[in-house]
């Protein structure tokens, strides 16, 4: 039995994602409107891949829509739309915002 890692999804599944993801997130980051790539879970508890977008894009770019894969090597990819991402002042460690 394979263990759990945070928020359920089995070692398994989460290593598939993350070896996934290592082979595509250059790949993946130079897309345009894509600030930000990771690993989660859709709402039923499926692991996959997120893309996370500075805007929304299905009515306003067809063209790079289409280009947003929907899923890599059998691992599904989920868009979530976030906004701009902005660096932040360096802090120094365990300064709050």
């Amino acid at each position: 039995m394979s263990k759990d890692v945070e928020g359920g999804m089995s070692a398994a599944e989460y290593e598939r994602c993350r070896s996934v993801l290592k082979r595509h997130e250059a790949q993946l980051l130079s897309l345009q409107e894509v600030v930000g790539v990771g690993i989660g879970q859709s709402d039923s508890g499926r692991p996959g891949l997120v893309l996370l977008l500075r805007r929304e894009t299905e009515a306003t770019d067809p063209e790079l829509t289409s280009r947003l894969p929907e899923e890599l090597e059998g691992v599904p990819v989920w868009h979530r739309v976030i906004g701009s991402v902005e660096p932040q002042e360096d802090r120094p460690p365990g300064d709050q915002v």
